[in-house]
């Protein structure tokens, strides 16, 4: 049987009592979610970590968003017209303790501030890319393709109209989408990274296509044109705290 993630997975939202050292905000994020037999997916992490699954399968998400805002703390933003898109590629992790977290496979970034930020102070894999949304009220389309790799790339359309809400507890997706820890290896060493917002609102978009090459591209995994599971979110506000090492070899 598997553990119950949900009462570790509810303690995570709770916000740390330590000051961030980055704020920022999300937007326009959908969640594109596959199932993968687990096997396959704990082949490509690191010994420290076990995939985490949901009655018994385990998942890749896609995660296509922009951000804005982004500064350390205490600084100035960025200027309000720069907006920096994102798309990542992850999935669902536990330490030996049975911590849930994110692991992240590779994040596709224009910024290259960003990208620099992000792998020095994370260890990340952020890689540089060409990256577009054109956000409509009720309609997001995204785009991408990754600088050093033409055949990694994507687009989508996701219309969301409706009202959002909050994941229920216990639920699916709240499973996927409300992760407030993610794993990485920085020097060496595996290290946890918290952040803190309110619960995504979310939505399951009427209609929404996404055909990307980029997980094939990124993991080696089988290609699909199947989506389990797409959720829209119009963003939240996000505080990043520091680093703390798990584990060195």
């Amino acid at each position: 049987m598997e553990p119950n993630p949900f009462p570790k997975l509810e303690q995570l939202r709770s916000r740390p009592d330590q000051r961030p050292i980055m704020r920022q905000s999300w937007h326009n994020l959908t969640f594109f979610h596959r199932s993968f037999p687990a096997h396959l997916i704990q082949a490509l992490l690191p010994p420290e970590l076990t995939v985490q699954t949901f009655r018994g399968s385990a998942y890749i998400g896609f995660v296509p968003f922009w951000m804005k805002d982004v500064r350390l703390n205490g600084m100035p933003p960025l200027p309000n017209h720069r907006y920096i898109p994102e798309t990542n590629i992850r999935t669902y992790v536990t330490t030996q303790d049975g911590t849930p977290g994110v692991w992240f496979f590779s994040l596709d970034c224009p910024d290259q501030l960003a990208i620099t930020t992000a792998r020095n102070l994370f260890g990340l894999n952020y890689l540089k890319s060409s990256l577009h949304l054109n956000v409509l009220p009720e309609k997001t389309i995204y785009s991408g393709t990754r600088i050093n790799n033409l055949a990694a790339s994507y687009k989508a359309n996701v219309h969301h109209p409706g009202t959002t809400e909050p994941a229920k507890l216990g639920s699916f997706e709240f499973w996927l989408a409300e992760r407030y820890l993610l794993f990485a290896k920085l020097r060496g060493k595996l290290i946890a990274g918290q952040v803190h917002h309110d619960p995504y609102p979310l939505i399951t978009p009427t209609l929404a296509t996404c055909h990307e090459s980029m997980i094939t591209a990124t993991t080696g995994l089988p290609h699909s044109t199947h989506w389990d599971s797409i959720l829209f979110s119009p963003g939240v506000n996000v505080e990043i705290f520091p680093v703390k090492n798990i584990t060195g070899n």
